[in-house]
């Protein structure tokens, strides 16, 4: 199950940064605030990869 978790935050992270790169192209001022809310989401999700990531390797160390 995390490791479905893991492998669905990654999928919306890069859905999130191709979009980031294609806003800022030429972003005008709606975009930008829509851009730093992006970035916000990006920041959240790395987040959980990270903490599913320390999960997933807590319990294969747990199984040796």
């Amino acid at each position: 199950m995390e490791i479905k978790k893991y492998r669905r935050l990654q999928e919306q992270r890069f859905e999130l940064l191709q979009l980031r790169d294609e806003l800022q192209i030429k972003p005008d001022a709606e975009d930008m605030k829509f851009l730093q809310s992006l970035n916000e989401s990006i920041a959240n999700i790395e987040q959980r990869i990270a903490s599913a990531k320390r999960t997933l390797s807590i319990r294969r160390t747990g199984k040796r």
